[in-house]
C-alpha cells in the first residue's frame, strides 16, 4: 500500500530527526 509506505517513510524520517536533535 502506498499510504503504508509513506507512513513508514515518515516514521523513519521522524526517528532520524529525533536522533539528530539530541
Amino acid at each position: 500500500d502506498i499510504i503504508a509506505k509513506v507512513q513508514r517513510g515518515r516514521t523513519a524520517l521522524h526517528k532520524i530527526k529525533s536522533q539528530t536533535d539530541h
